[in-house]
């Protein structure tokens, strides 16, 4: 597998800190383009992420789309959860950063025959040994479950059915969760998706956005979408982790960029990239370019500022209050 970007060495991050400490901090331009806030994984931090009620939670925080992951069973089907692999070291690191969270992530513990990446499991399998633990005895959106409480897993119909009768919800990103390896399992999600759009019909105006980190994936979704009439309104989207957006941009023709802000790098690098492909924008090479993971205040203005066409956060108050304080939200 590919990962969009260029690695970054270790000189290279510790060049890109120095940089970051030395050069004088540019104010950000005013902003020329509205920009959408977009929940991250729905309201994550109060409800279980990657949900229906997370989503749900997200818009009446005020955001105008959100963002949920997607990964596919080995039977086709399309369900919203993070961690297509169980056993990848980032993955196990993620759900011990989770015990601080009101609800962790729930896969079989090590050892059992259902612990294995999403697409090598039934849908019905899945289902039966993934969930949500509650940690704590708290109440959420009113309902008081006790700390054994576990919360299901929605699919991708779950979200349209959803999306049908929520006309707030502009946008939905789905972070498709392939890699190079399950490339075959790209199809099956777009005809489950054709499928669900077509129920739809017109009744919904909702942008659609595929986002990857994988360069194989995005290549595959980039050539297949045309080819799905019911589509036409879904945009796949270069998500890059790693430095080298512009460049990179170029060569697979990327009209929709995603520019993340991992560990490993600086506020002020990426900043630097965001602004590089923002000009390019302005020359008509890119259509839309969106920021994430942000939730410092004074990231979200600088963001808000750069006139980005999308922000995805995890604090949407926060976000919807600082853009409509600069006029920039749409």
């Amino acid at each position: 597998m590919t990962q969009l970007g260029k690695p970054l060495s270790v000189i290279g991050m510790v060049g890109e800190r120095i940089h970051s400490l030395l050069a004088p901090r540019r104010a950000s331009p005013r902003a020329d383009s509205a920009t959408a806030i977009i929940g991250h994984r729905g309201a994550a931090s109060e409800l279980p992420e990657n949900t229906v009620n997370s989503c749900r939670r997200a818009i009446q925080q005020g955001a105008d789309g959100v963002e949920v992951d997607v990964c596919v069973t080995r039977d086709g089907h399309a369900v919203l959860w993070h961690n297509r692999d169980p056993n990848y070291p980032v993955s196990m690191l993620a759900k011990l950063a989770g015990l601080k969270e009101a609800f962790v992530t729930r896969a079989p513990d090590a050892g059992s025959p259902a612990r294995r990446p999403v697409s090598r499991l039934d849908l019905a399998e899945f289902l039966a040994t993934h969930s949500y633990q509650k940690v704590g005895d708290v109440v959420l959106d009113g309902l008081d479950l006790d700390a054994r409480s576990t919360v299901k897993v929605d699919v991708l119909p779950d979200l349209y059915r959803w999306l049908e009768c929520e006309p707030r919800a502009r946008r939905v990103m789905l972070d498709v969760k392939l890699s190079a390896e399950e490339i075959e399992l790209t199809r099956p999600l777009l005809e489950e998706l054709e499928r669900l759009s077509s129920q739809q019909g017109d009744r919904r105006s909702c942008r659609v956005q595929l986002l990857t980190t994988e360069l194989e994936i995005f290549v595959e979704l980039a050539k297949e979408i045309p080819r799905y009439p019911a589509l036409r309104h879904c945009e796949p989207v270069a998500d890059f982790e790693l430095p080298g957006v512009l460049e990179r941009a170029r060569e697979i023709e990327a009209r929709h960029v995603g520019i993340g802000l991992p560990p490993t790098r600086t506020w002020r690098a990426v900043r630097d990239e965001i602004e590089q492909v923002l000009d390019a924008r302005s020359r008509g090479d890119v259509e839309t370019v969106l920021v994430w993971t942000l939730n410092d205040e004074d990231m979200l203005k600088d963001a808000i500022g750069l006139g980005v066409n999308a922000i995805l956060t995890d604090d949407v108050p926060l976000a919807r209050r600082l853009a409509a304080e600069r006029g920039a939200s749409v």
